[in-house]
């Protein structure tokens, strides 16, 4: 506490420091009787009141409300003196303080206008004396107190019901001001919750404006949060799909039935509400057979989600082969593994140098149907798009896969609308992925379609060859670009060709595919071709191909499992395992793709497409 209790002569209140206990200041000031008004309210003040106050005589007022003080209210004993020797006193306000105790007597007190004892533990009976006035106010609420005592000596029976009247008046009046000071408050509220509402950026959806409200966004609905929450469990982990910078994916069943994919942003990913609400009718626009549609959205309780239509077999990166020098690291291919010194792991991934972690074996006819079908999505955004939108990241992770091997371009966390076509470009924070991502927009921070023609063009690259993009310092632009030298042919890329392809039949029109690819990938944007040319010339590649007998059509996963899958060609029997000479693919009379030799022990490893058999070379 200050050293002081200041004398306020002015009347206006000084408010003190906080201390736990009145102490001996207050004796203090209080024997020089200089203080006429004192508020020591909110002060976390612990304790008893000082009895030493009553020596303050010439105190008007005194306000010890909203402190911890506790005991009894001190009132004066022969010499020592207590609250009502504040003869002087028109204010006294001692609620919400923890006093117990019974009421004082405060009849010489005859100028009291404003008593406040309410939100105590005090009881017994109130005693006034000639205090009692028509205009005095008085709250004694949440105590036990019964009743007032009448002192025959100092007031008559009109002067006893004046003082009921006064403090029945003035309760009324206090409890009014109470419900007015409520009803402006709820009023307020409201008023400020309309504000909000009117100005957030979701106020032309509300149905209430008679605007036609959500169901203006063509083909996308407004999900609660309670509806995702049931529809993946809860958000479980069981459901989760996939993640990235933006947040988990989560597979959901909606009520209906109708299978999707659930974005839920992370809280660092958290956009403004006027960009998400941007993003929101941006993608609602979009509606191509080759392009992911959104199904709907939630953005309540601090959520920002994202429904999309559920793509069954993946993206294009899980449906690729695996390169084999992931299978035999440090070599170019499975010929020249050393088959004695490696685990049994390693055979059970052999698997996935012919067929993908799907287990989808793409021949050369199903990439070019994924080349062309993303190349259609990819140019209906640049050219049909109203505005027309630049994807920013295409990559083979941002390609899926449908039930009949559709491709759909995904995942618009990063697009952009151009809305000035004739300025041609977006001046933007780079952000991408690397591998895929355009190097003359990582210089100059411009964005253009180009961009995502460069991006484009690293996924074809990826569809010939089933290699990641940038792997340990390798690149697979300059790659591609070193085997085209190393051949002398500019066309022969056996050095770095998916095995798949390489082990097929011949390539048709892989001289234009590889050539389309290349001129995608040039370090000048203008250099390269526009998304509405690449689909011509995929197209082309694609006619080539049926006219030859040799592309894909649609076939069911079923028909894909007779047909594309290698199985054993001859085997022999013995008690643990089949020993193996050559594989055979069906749609071939004989193709041996892997010839090791007798001597050679390998484990046994399980090829989990085939039949439930353990096959293995042995001795």
């Amino acid at each position: 506490m200050a050293n002081a209790i200041a004398a306020v002569s002015d009347g206006n209140k000084k408010k003190l420091e906080s201390s736990e206990q009145l102490g001996n200041t207050v004796v203090h000031a209080g024997r020089n009787g200089v203080a006429a008004g004192t508020a020591l309210n909110s002060n976390s003040f612990i304790g008893s009141i000082p009895p030493s106050i009553g020596y303050l005589s010439k105190l008007s007022w005194l306000d010890l409300s909203d402190n911890k003080l506790s005991g009894s209210i001190p009132v004066s004993s022969g010499t020592a003196p207590g609250l009502d020797m504040l003869v002087n006193a028109r204010h006294l306000n001692l609620s919400n303080n923890d006093l117990t105790g019974s009421l004082p007597n405060l009849t010489g007190m005859n100028f009291l206008s404003y008593v406040m004892l309410g939100h105590n533990h005090l009881n017994g009976t109130l005693d006034l004396g000639n205090s009692y006035r028509s205009n005095l106010m008085l709250d004694l609420r949440n105590n036990s107190i019964t009743t007032f005592r009448q002192d025959i000596g100092y007031r008559n029976k009109s002067s006893n019901s004046g003082v009921i009247v006064g403090a029945t008046v003035g309760s009324s009046v206090l409890v009014l001001l109470l419900l007015c000071a409520g009803l402006y408050a709820f009023h307020q509220k409201r008023k400020a919750e309309r504000v909000i509402k009117d100005n957030s950026p979701f106020a032309s959806w509300d149905p209430d404006k008679g605007n036609g409200g959500i169901p203006q966004l063509k083909g996308a609905r407004c999900f609660s949060f309670e509806e995702l929450q049931k529809c993946t469990n809860n958000f479980s982990e069981d459901n989760s799909i996939g993640s990235g910078g933006y947040g988990k994916v989560y597979k959901g069943a909606l009520a209906t039935g109708q299978l999707v994919a659930i974005k839920r942003a992370q809280q660092g990913s958290l956009q403004g509400a006027i960009e998400f609400k941007a993003e929101i009718e941006l993608l609602s626009r979009i509606h191509h057979k080759n392009v992911v549609s959104l199904a709907g959205f939630c953005y309540g309780q601090g959520e920002q989600i994202l429904v999309y239509e559920y793509i069954s077999n993946g993206t294009l990166k899980e449906n690729l082969s695996v390169s084999p020098t992931k299978i035999c690291p440090g070599k170019e291919n499975i010929f020249s593994c050393d088959w004695e010194n490696y685990k049994p792991s390693t055979y059970r991934n052999l698997q996935m140098i012919y067929a993908g972690k799907t287990g989808i074996r793409l021949d050369w006819g199903k990439r070019l149907r994924v080349a062309l079908d993303s190349a259609r999505g990819l140019a209906y955004l640049h050219e049909l798009a109203n505005p027309p939108i630049i994807h920013r990241d295409i990559k083979s992770n941002n390609i899926l896969l449908d039930d009949h091997l559709n491709a759909k371009v995904a995942d618009f966390g990063l697009s952009k609308p151009v809305s000035d076509v004739a300025k041609g470009h977006i001046s933007t924070q780079v952000k991408g992925t690397m591998g895929y991502m355009d190097p003359e927009y990582y210089m100059t921070e411009q964005l253009t379609k180009k961009s995502d023609v460069y991006s484009f063009g690293v996924v074809l690259l990826e569809l010939l060859t089933s290699r990641v993009p940038i792997q340990q310092g390798r690149y697979i632009v300059r790659e591609v670009m070193e085997a085209m030298r190393n051949s002398g042919d500019p066309y022969n890329l056996n050095e770095v060709l998916d095995p798949v392809l390489r082990s097929g039949p011949k390539l048709q029109g892989l001289d234009k595919f590889v050539n389309l690819a290349m001129n995608c990938v040039k370090e000048s944007g203008a250099d390269r071709p526009a998304m509405d040319e690449v689909v011509r010339v995929i197209e082309s590649i694609t006619q080539l191909n049926l006219h030859n007998g040799s592309a894909s059509t649609s076939p069911s996963q079923d028909e894909m499992f007779r047909n594309d899958f290698y199985e054993p060609h001859e085997t022999v029997e013995s008690d643990l395992y089949h020993h193996v000479i050559g594989f055979s693919n069906k749609a071939e009379k004989y193709h041996s793709f892997l010839s090791i030799p007798r001597s050679s022990f390998i484990p046994a490893f399980h090829l989990s497409f085939l039949k439930p058999t353990r096959y293995s070379i042995g001795t």
